[in-house]
């Protein structure tokens, strides 16, 4: 789900983090790895470093009939913004 406020900033809300997942379950480690942040007066989780970049690459890398290349910009700002604390081994 698409979430927009008033001065058109865009949130993506998701229920689970890859449509791939076989289990509910199979993504738990990443999300107790999850950081609290609030967004909107609105306290919620949001992935780690690692885990966002993990997410952008997976997420930018499924094929469409257009491609998307924003995720591109995504992982970019990714690995600018976390690079020290993104595990470069």
């Amino acid at each position: 789900m698409r979430l927009v406020n008033e001065s058109g900033t865009t949130l993506d809300l998701h229920t689970r983090l890859f449509a791939e997942e076989l289990t509910p379950s199979a993504t738990d480690d990443i999300w107790r790895r999850a950081e609290v942040m609030d967004w909107q007066d609105i306290r919620t989780t949001l992935l780690g470093p690692i885990h966002q970049l993990l997410f952008a690459c997976v997420h930018g890398l499924r094929w469409r009939t257009v491609p998307e290349v924003r995720w591109l910009a995504d992982v970019a700002l990714i690995v600018e913004g976390e690079a020290d604390r993104l595990d470069a081994r």
